[in-house]
């Protein structure tokens, strides 16, 4: 029986770790946030919440571990999740490393979507290639440049939260009133700085969403994750990626404390 719940942040000034265990708290289940490299030990009763951190604490863990650190490294990581996607055959859009591959994508009228950083979040170090931006190519373009994806032109896109096999919240990705009265957003990388944000309207999925996230979670070794996922014009549902360390605020930070809870005893 567990009881005590210990948050293992990739930071400790991480807003939504903090939420979090001020949440358990404030049920009424001890917990406390823990340094990678500090003082605290281990019990057999602890229940460790890895917040995204894909580096392996000097203190050592137990099976009591949800998200193993390795798990979370894979997850970070663009290329390793894609080939984690590929090899349990979750749908993805078509990815590769090969720079003439992607020249050739170009070529034939596809818009593909370079990541010149494999461990980067909020679509930064992505940069577009397509002839109707750019009709003049060149190789050296695509050079140093490890993963490229091709961009799939989609009607929906949500975050899926997943716990322990099951979906614990959804969210929709939108537009803020500010970036719709903006002509000059981008509407292919949808990141907060660009000014979409996630709402609850319009947040009924059907089982092929379900399956798929939590698919991709099982996929990279992981025990909970928020998964984004796209439904393309022609009603094909493709997962983009896994994060380990969702922004929580409002009903998510209540979704994910009464899952946590829900797995200690007498609270």
């Amino acid at each position: 029986m567990y009881r005590r719940i210990i948050i293992y942040p990739y930071r400790m000034q991480s807003k939504s770790a903090a939420a979090l265990c001020n949440n358990i708290k404030a049920q009424g289940a001890p917990c406390l946030k823990v340094y990678e490299d500090g003082n605290y030990r281990p019990r057999e009763t602890d229940l460790i919440i890895n917040w995204g951190n894909p580096r392996d604490p000097f203190w050592g863990y137990f099976e009591t571990f949800l998200n193993l650190p390795e798990s979370v490294y894979c997850a970070s990581n663009k290329r390793t999740t894609a080939l984690a996607f590929e090899a349990a055959g979750i749908a993805q859009p078509a990815f590769t490393s090969d720079s003439a591959e992607a020249m050739m994508w170009v070529s034939s009228g596809r818009r593909v979507l370079g990541r010149k950083l494999l461990n980067s979040s909020g679509g930064k170090g992505i940069v577009e290639f397509s002839l109707a931006d750019t009709p003049a190519l060149l190789p050296e373009d695509f050079e140093n440049i490890p993963l490229f994806v091709k961009y799939i032109p989609k009607v929906a896109e949500y975050r899926v939260h997943v716990f322990n096999g099951a979906v614990i919240d959804v969210q929709r990705k939108r537009k803020s009133r500010e970036a719709l009265a903006n002509e000059e957003v981008n509407p292919r990388i949808r990141n907060h700085d660009n000014g979409w944000v996630f709402t609850r309207e319009n947040c009924t999925i059907n089982d092929t969403i379900v399956g798929r996230a939590i698919g991709a979670v099982s996929a990279l070794g992981l025990d909970f994750g928020a998964v984004d996922i796209i439904v393309s014009r022609n009603g094909t549902v493709y997962v983009l990626e896994v994060n380990t360390a969702p922004g929580l605020e409002g009903t998510t930070v209540t979704n994910y404390t009464n899952a946590i809870v829900s797995l200690i005893g007498g609270t």
